[in-house]
This record gives structure tokens, sequence and C-alpha cells, in this order.
């Protein structure tokens, strides 16, 4: 270990950064839910991750363990925080600054060090979902006054582009907070004869298409869809506005890493956004569909087929088992598919309304293939067989060129197989940021930032030390410390003739 530091510090004491590093205990996965709370999610996470890398060199805490941070209670003190000091939190564009968890910086909490003795044990009171429950935390008074954990934040650390971030990380050796501006992806479908579903003036919205288009069709499906790829990774098609901005954790980079777009290099990032598909229609979703990785994955470190095994992403096409019509009625090979692939293998209709498909049936793809034409590339051409209840097939159907996000948004996997293929609360949650994305922003709106708070922990903060301190209550972090099965990343390949050398 000590050689590899020491290899690290020469790199870049010679101006040569490695191409790749991310931080190997990233805390599990956390969930934000319906309330714009990234930045507390943002701030809470680069606690955890101190406060547990701080345990460990100390010997507070084994190398699997860490200790869950509440971010109930930290939203509504930083909210009390921001009513009291108000030219902290004037950023334009959050609501803290007016009485409300929507919306906030990670840099705003350096200002207040008199919250520095207030963070608590997740345990103390549940996350909730909605801004109607917003300030709802039964207990948070009282724990306040036996809280055992105390630090002290002697500096923070910012950095404002891709080769800073970079350097900064490997000076600290540990995640740092991230806040960029967020864009919507825009998606032009020409109303030709296939792309007709899309084309009803009544449901979406039909313009002219633009100029590079204008030989397929002079009207257009114009589609705004999120930033992201159903695999984890932000994106951007044709011209791009900001949407708004996002805070997450930098848990590391790989310059090596390509995207399905075709960015290579960028900063692997814990977000806090579930895997599901959003709706209601593709018409008008602000989410779409959702995945998310393992930091190793995003490290060249796992093979798509190791990555299953701990995040499935079961509800993007690209992880979706082409099942021909010997696969639909082969129950083995169906439990083969699942319980060893880890694919979902039979999907249901869940937008009826584009007329592709219908509910009550079930769905098979049978042919997944990328579609290169200009300007349509990075789009798929998938093909599905439909069957009733009895087993019997009654159609083959094509979709246009699309890409995944919006076939995943017509089609999903039948819900035990969602259930199995359930992504690992202890791995996944990870996103992919392009340096692409990154530059591009930059010339026009500016609005990244990197964030680092050197943390100076109080022994009394870890429940070991809990016999020094009889004055605080340490239920709520013996209640709050969890740990993690890290073997499970280091797994062999999922497909069984990678398994073993004959």
């Amino acid at each position: 270990m000590r050689l590899g530091y020491l290899l690290l510090f020469i790199l870049i004491v010679y101006g040569k950064l490695p191409n790749k590093w991310a931080y190997n205990y990233p805390t599990n996965r956390y969930y934000q839910l319906d309330k714009g709370t990234c930045w507390a999610f943002g701030i809470i996470g680069m606690l955890e991750h101190s406060y547990r890398e701080n345990g460990i060199k100390k010997g507070f805490l084994k190398e699997e363990e860490f200790v869950r941070l509440n971010v109930q209670s930290f939203g509504i003190l930083m909210v009390d925080a921001c009513k009291k000091y108000p030219s902290v939190c004037n950023t334009p564009g959050d609501d803290v600054i007016f009485g409300s968890t929507e919306g906030g910086e990670i840099n705003w909490f350096y200002s207040f060090p008199f919250l520095y003795d207030k963070i608590l044990p997740s345990a103390v009171c549940p996350y909730t979902a909605t801004v109607d429950t917003q300030f709802e935390c039964n207990g948070m008074d009282e724990a306040l006054k036996t809280n055992p954990i105390k630090f002290n934040i002697t500096e923070m650390l910012t950095t404002y582009n891709e080769e800073q971030t970079k350097e900064l990380l490997l000076k600290v050796k540990i995640p740092i907070g991230f806040g960029a501006l967020i864009h919507d992806a825009k998606y032009y479908l020409p109303c030709t004869e296939e792309y007709k579903n899309f084309c009803d003036e009544s449901v979406y919205n039909v313009i002219e298409c633009p100029e590079n288009m204008k030989y397929l069709a002079e009207k257009c499906a114009y589609i705004v869809m999120p930033m992201y790829s159903t695999d984890g990774e932000f994106n951007y098609h044709n011209e791009i506005e900001p949407e708004g901005g996002h805070a997450m954790v930098t848990v590391g980079y790989n310059d090596e890493y390509v995207t399905h777009e075709g960015c290579k290099g960028g900063f692997i990032l814990k977000n806090s956004w579930n895997d599901t598909v959003y709706g209601p229609s593709i018409a008008n979703t602000a989410r779409g569909v959702r995945g998310s990785h393992s930091v190793k994955y995003f490290m060249n470190q796992l093979t798509a087929e190791e990555e299953r095994k701990v995040c499935p992403n079961a509800q993007d096409p690209m992880n979706w088992y082409i099942c021909d019509d010997a696969c639909v009625i082969n129950e083995e090979l169906h439990k083969t598919i699942v319980n060893e692939l880890y694919q979902a293998y039979k999907l249901q209709c869940v937008n009826p309304e584009e007329h592709f498909c219908e509910t009550g049936y079930d769905y098979y793809l049978t042919e997944l293939k990328a579609d290169s034409k200009s300007p349509m590339n990075h789009y798929y051409i998938a093909t599905f067989t439909k069957y009733d209840s009895t087993g019997k097939k009654l159609d083959t159907i094509t979709l246009p060129s699309l890409p995944t996000s919006i076939i995943g948004m017509i089609f999903t996997p039948v819900e035990d197989q969602l259930i199995r293929l359930h992504d690992s609360e202890e791995f996944c949650g990870h996103y992919m940021f392009p340096y692409c994305i990154l530059n591009k922003h930059l010339p026009f709106w500016g609005g990244y930032v990197g964030s680092h708070f050197e943390i100076e922990w109080d022994d009394r903060s870890y429940l070991i030390n809990k016999d020094k301190y009889p004055e605080f209550d340490y239920k709520f972090i013996a209640q709050s410390t969890f740990v993690q099965n890290l073997k499970l990343v280091d797994q062999k390949a999922g497909v069984p003739f990678l398994n073993e050398r004959i």
C-alpha cells in the first residue's frame, strides 16, 4: 500500500496523473426520492466517507463497517441555519432560503460550524419521501442533547475543472462533493410512416425538423428526456439547455472508460437516485429509465457479465436476454437466464398509449441491433414476439429505431423478475459523468464545482469508545452501523464458460 502511495506521489509531482483512481470503500447507496435534497445527500455522503476513512485508519471501524448518517434531521437544521444567516444561502434557484429543503449547495455547510456537533445517526428518524413531511423527525431534539458525533472542518478546498478535480482526489484520497448543472436531452423523431405513433399532435409536441433531418421529413416529434442513459451514463443529444442543478459525490475517475455515446473518460459519481422507470408517458417525463453501476464496473474492473451479478439493471433493454421461440418454452433455460446470467427475459407492456403493445400479454425480445445511420446513431431497433397466457405466439413487433431510454418506457420486465434482479444496495447507485459533458457546459454556463472538507473527527464520535464518554448515548450509532459484503464485487464472471479452465 505504501509503495502504491509513493508511486502516486511521484506521478503527481512530475505532472503525470494516473489514468484512473477510485475510493475503495464507498458506503451503501441512498435515495432522495421525490424531494430536491440532492445537496443534503451530497454533504452527508462526504461526511459518511470521511467518518469511515478516519475510523478505519484509527482502528475504530472494520473495513467492512460504515455508519449511516441522518439526512432528514440535517435538512431541517440546514433550513433553520439558512433562515438565521440568509446571506450564506442566497444562491439563485435554491429554495432553502425560503424555508424548504428543496434545492441547496454543498459549500454552505462550511459556513455553519455550530452544526458540526449536530449530525445525527440515521436511526434517530427515517428519511421521508415528500416535501409534505420534510420537517418531521420525531426524537431529534432529544437525540441532539446526548449526540456523541462531533468534528471540526478546518478547511474547504474547491475545484472548477477536470484537472483540478483529479488532482484534489489524488491528494485527499477520499470522495469529494460534486455540483454541476444538468440539462435536458432533446430527441427529434421524423414523422415518417415508422414513427407515426410518435406524431400524434394531441400527445406529442410536433415541430419542424432540424435542418440535418429535413431530408427525412418536414415535421418531427420533439421529445425531451433526461440527460442520462438507462446504463447510468450522463449524455447529450443535439442542442442542450440547462434544466437545473444536481449534487452528488465524486468517488473516482477513469480516463479510459468509453460511454455508449462515445465519450472517453469521466468522473464516477455516487448518486442519490433510485433505479426504476418513471412515467407517466414518453411525451411527458422528467426522469425516464434510470440505471446505475458499481464503482468497479466504471473502473473497467468488471465485465458486463460480472456486473450483472451486482447491478443487473433489469429495466435497461441492453440487459434483456435475446429469447427465440425455443427459449420461450424452455423452463430450465429460464432459470439459468435469471439465476445465473442475471438477465430478464419475459417482458410486459407498460405504455400501450404508444400503440406498439397491449397490456395482458407476454413479450420476448428476439433482436436488438444498433442503428448507425446518421443522424439516428446511438439508437437501437428492437424486435419482440407477443404471446398470450396459454403460450400461443400471436405476433412479431419491431419498434422503429429508438434510444434505449424510450424502449424501456414501452416494455419492462415482469414483476417477479424485477424483484429477483434487484440492484445491490451495497454497491450500485453510481453514475458516469463524462468529461465531454463537463467541458461542454463550462464555456456556456460554468456551473461546476468540486468540494472537499478537511475534517478532524473527535474520538468520541465512534461506538468503540463509548465507555470513555458515558455522558453520551451511543444506541443510535449502534443501530446505524452496517456491514458490507466486500467480497461480492470480487466474483468471477457470470457467464459459465468463463468461470472454469478445462
